[in-house]
């Protein structure tokens, strides 16, 4: 879900723009968030290594 429609008021207030993400074991899990139409699928990119106990690389996944 993104929260990215920040006003100055709302800034100056202490709130910045955000991107949240929900992640599960399997879809099943996710029926409830996925009723609301915020929420949306990440596809990961072709190339995207996927983390595991023995690999992950959080610059990887940072935007700047």
């Amino acid at each position: 879900m993104r929260d990215v429609y920040v006003t100055t008021e709302d800034a100056r207030g202490g709130k910045d723009r955000s991107v949240w993400v929900v992640m599960a074991r399997g879809p099943d899990d996710l029926k409830r968030v996925m009723a609301d139409t915020r929420w949306q699928i990440l596809v990961a990119p072709e190339n995207f290594r996927v983390w595991t106990d023995d690999f992950s690389n959080i610059f990887t996944v940072v935007k700047q």
